[in-house]
């Protein structure tokens, strides 16, 4: 049986987002890109994500670990990938250029092999209930579900 902690309350998220491209730039394409980031809260973060894009946006994958492990992983990815990451001045963004080759399936097993070699008390939101999103026909869910019903929501990575 998989346990949280109490400082279980920080989810990682893997990202494909879909923005239109506007008109006045000369196109009306949808573009993907590959992204990640940290949350304390699934539901609020998609939906800011769908307000500023003006798309429908869904998490691929959702991990669960706890908070300073979650932010050494972020922290970790940034640096990596700092090169291939857009770049705005000089902040690094958790947005992944679409012109670097970089994929979304290099991003997960990215975060995957660092887990499991660190030996990290990180988990995974099983397959059955993504992907996460109010467009994707799963039902939403958050901290307190999982904790509720970790067997359900959970396996190891």
């Amino acid at each position: 049986m998989i346990t949280l902690l109490d400082n279980f309350t920080t989810g990682m998220y893997l990202i494909k987002t879909v923005h239109k491209v506007p008109l006045f730039l000369g196109s009306d394409e949808y573009v993907h890109i590959d992204g990640y980031g940290r949350t304390t809260h699934e539901e609020k973060r998609i939906k800011a994500y769908i307000g500023h894009t003006g798309c429908a946006q869904q998490f691929g994958d959702l991990y669960y670990g706890p908070t300073d492990i979650m932010e050494d992983l972020e922290d970790a990815r940034k640096a990596l990938q700092a090169h291939t990451s857009i770049n705005v001045g000089r902040w690094v963004w958790e947005w992944v250029d679409p012109q670097s080759g970089v994929t979304y399936t290099d991003l997960k097993n990215w975060f995957e092999n660092r887990i499991r070699k660190g030996g990290y008390p990180v988990y995974r939101i099983k397959s059955d209930h993504m992907p996460y999103g109010p467009f994707t026909g799963n039902p939403m869910f958050n901290i307190v579900d999982i904790c509720a019903d970790q067997n359900k929501y959970l396996e190891y990575v």
